[in-house]
This record gives C-alpha cells, sequence and structure tokens, in this order.
C-alpha cells in the first residue's frame, strides 16, 4: 500500500514523461507497484480486510471457556480450534488470547504453609549431556534438589544418573547438610 503522497507524485511524474520503470527506481517501488497505482483514478485508501476478524468470531465462545477455566497458551488453543476448523493465521489468537488473560482477574493464590521440620519436596531436574574428559564418555548431568517446606532452603547435588541408588545418597546428604544448618 502506498502513500497520497506517493501516488500523487506517480501521476506527476507520468504527465512530465517518465516512463513507469523510471518512476518505480525514482519512487522506491516496484514497477507493477506504479502501474497496478497509474491505473486507480482516486488516490488509494488503505482498509483492513474483515474476513480475518470473522475466521476467529466462531471461535472466540469455545476460547473463552477454555481461558476461563483453564490457563491456555494461544499455541495450545490455535492447535484446538484448528481441529475444529478455524483456517486464520496463529497471530490473530494470539493477540485475542492476550486481550482475555489481560481482563481476565488474577485469582489469589493460597500459599501452603508448614510449621519447621514438617515437610520437604524433592525433585529432578536435567541439566543436559555433557562430555567427561576423565572418562571420554558424553553423560548426562541431573540435580537432585530439596526444598524445606518451612523456610524456602535449598539443598542441590549433581549426578550422572537419577536412578533410585543416587535418590538416597541425595536424600541422606542433603538431610546431614539441613541438620547443620542454623536454625533461627
Amino acid at each position: 500500500m502506498i502513500k497520497q503522497k506517493d501516488w500523487v507524485d506517480m501521476r506527476n511524474l507520468l504527465a512530465s514523461g517518465l516512463t513507469k520503470t523510471e518512476i518505480a527506481k525514482q519512487l522506491g517501488v516496484s514497477r507493477k507497484t506504479v502501474f497496478n497505482n497509474l491505473k486507480k483514478n482516486s488516490t488509494p485508501i488503505y482498509s483492513r480486510k474483515k474476513t480475518i476478524r470473522q475466521k476467529i468470531e466462531s471461535f472466540k465462545e469455545y476460547m473463552n471457556l477454555r481461558l476461563e477455566k483453564y490457563n491456555l497458551t494461544a499455541t495450545k488453543l490455535y492447535k484446538e480450534i484448528q481441529n475444529q476448523g478455524y483456517l486464520g493465521k496463529y497471530g490473530m489468537v494470539a493477540r485475542y488470547v492476550s486481550f482475555v488473560k489481560d481482563s481476565l482477574a488474577s485469582k489469589a493464590v493460597l500459599r501452603f504453609e508448614t510449621l519447621p521440620g514438617e515437610q520437604a519436596q524433592v525433585d529432578w531436574g536435567h541439566f543436559g549431556k555433557f562430555y567427561d574428559r576423565e572418562t571420554k564418555q558424553t553423560i548426562s548431568l541431573y540435580c537432585f534438589l530439596i526444598i524445606l517446606g518451612f523456610s524456602r532452603t535449598l539443598y542441590v547435588e549433581f549426578f550422572s544418573k537419577a536412578d533410585i541408588f543416587n535418590f538416597l545418597i541425595g536424600h541422606n546428604n542433603g538431610f546431614k547438610y539441613f541438620k547443620g544448618y542454623p536454625r533461627e
């Protein structure tokens, strides 16, 4: 889409005797753009196509229900409505999901609190594969993590395998660490 000034310039340059190719070079547009715009009798008026909005309209109710019930991503919703026949682009869905999420009131979260020494959470994390120069092998690196429920104090230890044997080692080492941890 060209600006009104460019359309007027095209007309004036054509009237001054320049060819369409020369006009295109001077204005920095393609020859096809010059050719198509010189066919028009009035200045071009930009208007957005409404078909894109109409494509998403029939899916808005479904998306609203899903977003109210679950905190879904735009990608997930896009795949769901594509399976239902949506032919539009992802960007329209992403903009709509962002708008809806902004308008939904955020719900308060009640934290689960525990007394000291009452609860801990344990988990494994995978950090990827690395080359071990000593053994000359590629190994996986896993992180064993304990978080105390009351103080949120962390204990982290790394292992090359995430198995029950290493779990027990990490568990014992972690609680030995916590026993020596200063109490408040």
